[in-house]
């Protein structure tokens, strides 16, 4: 597929990658230094990388979440680099260092999760259980639907919850890059293991920003 507008009549978006809110060594032990820095400077740079390339390639001047939405009219390039740049940017804001309070999810996502799963437990089960079973490389999603209430969902290689008209507030990459180095094929213990470090007051503020959801 290509573009026909002139590239030189376009104001055209680069990205760039988000600023991790914490250093490469600081979600250890969960995820190691090696491991954040290689999948933070290799795999997400590359992926912001092809996006831009993209943009330059076929002159499209919509933003991104337009592109993510509607992904079907546009090239493949953006399916495969704009849905990594995205899935990226959200999974590594949502973690962070390890601390005493043994991560304890807020009361108002408890509520959440009790309303739309039956109890916390079912609903990091039912995670757990959606993200073992991704075939591949792919990520698994909680998301706001548009009616208010939230789903989990997978996605395989790097599409996106836009797509499906879902927002998504909470992704873990299950790609081979993003647990490999630390846990080999062990992809059950990395899940487990990554709920030690998710960032529920990020989840918050996705949720806030899209629907000024009291919580």
């Amino acid at each position: 597929m290509r573009m026909s507008k002139s590239v030189s009549k376009m104001k055209i978006t680069m990205y760039s990658k988000v600023q991790l809110p914490y250093g490469f060594g600081d979600l250890t032990p969960v995820l190691s230094e090696v491991a954040v820095r290689e999948h933070y400077d290799f795999h997400y740079a590359n992926y912001t990388k092809g996006l831009n390339e993209a943009y330059l390639k076929y002159g499209v001047d919509k933003k991104l979440m337009t592109i993510l939405k509607n992904i079907s009219k546009y090239p493949k390039e953006f399916r495969e680099n704009g849905g990594g740049y995205i899935n990226h940017s959200i999974f590594f804001q949502c973690l962070k260092p390890i601390s005493s309070d043994l991560n304890e999810i807020p009361d108002s996502l408890q509520k959440l999760m009790v309303r739309d799963f039956g109890s916390v437990d079912e609903f990091i089960n039912f995670f757990i259980g959606m993200g073992k079973r991704v075939f591949g490389s792919g990520w698994v999603w909680w998301c706001l639907e548009s009616n208010g209430r939230t789903c989990i969902v997978t996605t395989k290689d790097q599409d996106t919850p836009y797509a499906q008209g879902l927002y998504p507030i909470l992704g873990i990459d299950v790609w081979e890059h993003s647990y490999y180095l630390d846990y080999l094929g062990k992809r059950l213990t990395y899940l487990n293991e990554i709920f030690r470090i998710i960032n529920w007051d990020f989840v918050i503020y996705r949720i806030k920003n899209k629907l000024n959801y009291n919580v």
